[in-house]
């Protein structure tokens, strides 16, 4: 079982805390040419929630190609696939990554999970950059995994038990039919004409 968090602690030395690092110029970025269609992909969100790598508008510029594709899934919602593809020195670099959404997600909810995605495929190669030492990585555990109760004893050892029960019942009956033989009719459903004869 994967630990829920992971933490870790840094020592400040003697010394007063010291400013974070800074990334430097942005053309020390990651240089990003995102290859994705209007209709897809919300730029100008993209460039507000991802501002850890340039844009560049063509592809000759770029460092990483990032192409995104869109498909219609079963159950009716969308599934995105994220081509990262590293150029010149990062060339051989390559990931693919998926987001599915579901149909009932809004659309607020798709972009979401479309920029969460991409900025997951960034990380690799956003880390030997400037903005590497400022990237910032955190884990929230599900409510599930946080409040799972603890195992208990199980003095049965996870045993299964069947139980199976029946029963059949069989039975005769008889009627005793009387019949009268003076007016000769029957008591009973059915009567037998056998009567008695008086010579």
């Amino acid at each position: 079982m994967l630990p829920a968090a992971l933490a870790v602690c840094l020592l400040p030395s003697k010394a007063s805390p010291q400013p974070p690092p800074d990334p430097g110029p942005a053309n020390s970025l990651l240089r990003v040419f995102l290859d994705c269609e209007p209709w897809m992909c919300d730029f100008d969100h993209f460039r507000r929630e991802v501002s850890f790598v340039n844009y560049v508008r063509d592809p000759a510029d770029a460092e990483l190609h990032v192409l995104v594709t869109w498909q219609e899934t079963a159950a009716g919602g969308e599934a995105f696939d994220l081509y990262f593809m590293g150029l010149d020195e990062r060339a051989g670099q390559q990931d693919t990554l998926r987001f599915v959404s579901q149909e009932s997600d809004s659309e607020e909810e798709v972009r979401a999970g479309l920029t969460q995605t991409f900025k997951l495929g960034l990380v690799r190669h956003a880390a030997p950059t400037s903005a590497g030492p400022l990237l910032d990585i955190r884990y929230a555990a599900p409510a599930q995994a946080r409040h799972q109760p603890a195992a208990t004893a199980d003095p049965w050892n996870l045993w299964v038990f069947s139980v199976r029960a029946g029963a059949e019942l069989e039975g005769e009956s008889r009627q005793r039919l009387r019949c009268s033989s003076k007016t000769r009719r029957c008591i009973g459903s059915t009567c037998s004409l056998a009567s008695s004869i008086v010579s």
